[in-house]
């Protein structure tokens, strides 16, 4: 079997399904959180408790955040290796600062120590659009430099 060194554009992509997949986790964090402020008994520990496994809300919400920040980790490792790889390539390099910016609000949102789920979701969103501009420049040169 040939493996192949995968191609910047499908790490990308990778990268970009793996923030949206934590953006998901920590709206469904905040969901669960506003879900147990409205009501007094909630139903995560009703059909937990019933498969004799009670989970209570908090806890339920800090396993979303601990993986949602887990993904994070891996992106922020990722668009470290990008903007050393971005000197490296003429078209990477017009981005760098929007790059730098990513990893930066990355770093901060791997290393708070409390959560406002709007901040965080609209940061989240800011990162994601760069990596998506980011995506189609390197989508593009890959695919004129295989043509």
């Amino acid at each position: 079997m040939i493996f192949r060194k995968p191609r910047l554009s499908e790490l990308l992509k990778r990268e970009l399904n793996r923030l949206t997949v934590a953006i998901m986790k920590f709206q469904t964090a905040k969901n669960i959180r506003e879900e147990h402020r409205k009501k007094y008994f909630s139903e995560i520990l009703l059909v937990s408790a019933l498969a004799r496994i009670p989970i209570f809300p908090e806890h339920m919400e800090s396993m979303y955040i601990n993986s949602a920040i887990n993904d994070l980790k891996k992106t922020l490792k990722f668009m470290r290796q990008l903007r050393e790889l971005g000197s490296n390539k003429p078209y990477l390099l017009l981005r760098m600062r929007e790059i730098d910016e990513a990893i930066n609000i990355l770093d901060e949102l791997v290393n708070m120590s409390s959560i406002n789920y709007d901040d965080v979701l609209r940061k989240l969103s800011r990162v994601r659009d760069t990596l998506t501009i980011i995506y189609s420049i390197v989508e593009e040169h890959e695919g004129i430099r295989s043509s």
